[in-house]
């Protein structure tokens, strides 16, 4: 039975829902028919607004996008220095990385590997079975029973695995042997795709110019109106980098060049949606990279081949987007830009591990030997120390616990102790002995903790060798993890008009509201909530 409200309140009601139509705030539900998620590594909203006069697709990229969709401009992440595998999985959960698993120490190669699973054109065995969070798109897969299309692409597998989370169709990267685009018999709709362009002889399957003995990076326009002035010179604006012998492919993947290839796969994908996914919506994950560097050096933001990366990406977003709404429908076609926080060094890397310099090793042997000798003499003679490797120290946990110590007594003697070394900047004591961190950079450490992690401290030195640019880089940025991560997202489709939210906004809303709009549930951990402006079609 109907309930019958007072006609007070029936008066009432009626006229809020009046005001709500003379506003103009109407509610849009529309699902698309695709969802175009854009993820880009590194880049910054100031520098797309320096760097725009530049861009060769003169508007039809991130502009439009801004024109068209809600930029907010203020998102936070709330977990220390993220790399793009931790930070897309943190996005695509709505979870943190003591939840979902990939945060500060986790060895992304073991977690990956998968001995169960064929590579499809490489000879590694990744995929994503090991993955103990869900996405925004496993959801998806799992209501419509696998009929929804999900393909996620980027250049390096980590990237290409983590954001499509375990039911993706298929995911694809680029092998760092042959140069080839590849994936794992993991994924359903992996081998047919990529066998089907091998006998169709495509050109896709190779990125350009990698099949040559040497790949040439140049710049794809003129940016001598938006260099600074010690850039200005001819020599500069000009570059030219050749990407050669047994590590081509890898610098190829770390160049703004790599963005060109993504783009042309996920055209070729948006085709096989166009044909395959004509029932249930689809997703498609595109990851690209502001961090370009080369042989021996990573570039500055300000320099002329970040500037090309940036001027590729735009281009490359133009393209897809057009690509996609002149096969589905602009109507379709619903788009995703998240800037991924800006990180540099092993933290950020592919598959594989830093190898630390020889001063190094000897700073973390001092350590080791220092805490060991203090342990010893407070509690008794032990081999209390089991490894150091920066930012990370292990205590033997086992020997404490079998001694009835404290764990969190000596940890925070430790802490204290390493803060008194003069090669140490700072030091953190990790698990629930964070009670003297100060609350911020508690809450961002514990967040970024995976639960599978038995690090006892986190800690900075205080230099880095003169030798070692790219570690330096890296320590820098950790010198600064107390201060949040943010960076800036959009959010658009048809029936949105162009608005900027100023106000501070959580990234686990970003999996809640695409899951609103899809008319799904979030996945089991997001903590976020649906942004209300992604919902009305005006401003206000």
């Amino acid at each position: 039975m109907l309930r019958k409200f007072p006609l007070k309140i029936s008066k009432l009601l009626s006229l809020l829902l009046t005001l709500s139509c003379v506003s103009g705030a109407t509610y849009a539900a529309e699902v698309p028919r695709l969802l175009l998620c854009f993820y880009v590594e590194g880049m910054q909203l100031d520098l797309v607004n320096s760097y725009s006069p530049a861009f060769v697709s003169q508007g039809k990229g991130i502009e439009r996008l801004f024109k068209q969709g809600v930029l907010y401009p203020k998102v936070e992440w709330n977990i220390v220095a993220p790399n793009a595998s931790s930070a897309l999985a943190t996005l695509a959960s709505g979870s943190f990385p003591s939840s979902h698993g990939v945060g500060l120490g986790t060895d992304l190669l073991s977690l990956l590997q998968d001995s169960n699973s064929r590579g499809v054109y490489t000879a590694d065995r990744l995929s994503a079975s090991n993955l103990q969070y869900q996405t925004f798109s496993d959801v998806l897969r799992v209501i419509t029973e696998g009929k929804s299309i999900v393909y996620s692409v980027a250049s390096i597998a980590e990237n290409a695995i983590t954001v499509g989370g375990r039911r993706t169709s298929a995911a694809f990267w680029i092998d760092d042997r042959s140069g080839q685009w590849c994936s794992s018999s993991y994924y359903p709709d992996a081998s047919s795709i990529l066998y089907a362009w091998k006998k169709e002889r495509s050109s896709i399957l190779q990125p350009s110019h990698l099949a040559d003995k040497e790949v040439i990076w140049t710049p794809m326009g003129n940016y001598k109106t938006v260099l600074l002035p010690y850039y200005g010179g001819k020599p500069a604006q000009r570059f030219r980098h050749t990407l050669k012998g047994y590590q081509k492919s890898i610098l190829f993947k770390r160049s703004a060049l790599a963005n060109d290839a993504v783009a042309t796969l996920s055209e070729a994908l948006i085709e096989r949606i166009q044909k395959e996914s004509k029932e249930q919506p689809a997703v498609l994950h595109i990851v690209l990279n502001c961090n370009v560097s080369g042989e021996d050096t990573d570039f500055s933001p300000y320099s002329p081949e970040t500037i090309d990366a940036y001027s590729r990406i735009d281009k490359a977003i133009a393209t897809i987007v057009d690509k996609a709404e002149k096969t589905l429908g602009a109507s379709n076609v619903a788009t995703s830009l998240v800037a991924l926080p800006l990180q540099k060094g092993p933290f950020a890397t592919s598959v594989g591990k830093y190898t630390a310099s020889p001063s190094e090793k000897n700073l973390y042997d001092r350590i080791r030997a220092l805490v060991n000798l203090y342990l010893s003499a407070l509690y008794g003679k032990g081999n209390w120390v089991t490894k150091v490797e920066e930012p990370y120290l292990y205590l033997d946990q086992s020997f404490i616990e079998s001694k009835a110590y404290s764990l969190f007594e000596i940890r925070q003697r430790v802490a204290t102790l390493m803060e008194e070394m003069s090669e140490v900047k700072r030091a953190y004591p990790l698990g629930h002995s964070t009670l003297y961190v100060p609350d911020r950079s508690r809450e961002q450490l514990l967040h970024s903790l995976p639960a599978s992690s038995n690090a006892d401290l986190f800690f900075i030195s205080q230099k880095s060798p003169a030798n070692s640019t790219l570690h330096s880089r890296v320590k820098e940025s950790l010198t600064n993890f107390l201060q949040p991560s943010y960076s800036f997202m959009v959010l658009r489709h048809p029936k949105l008009v162009g608005k900027v939210v100023c106000r501070p906004v959580d990234i686990a809303s970003w999996g809640a509201t695409w899951a609103y709009l899809f008319h799904i549930r979030p996945p089991s951990e997001s903590g976020g909530l649906p942004l209300d402006e992604v919902f009305y079609t005006s401003s206000y």
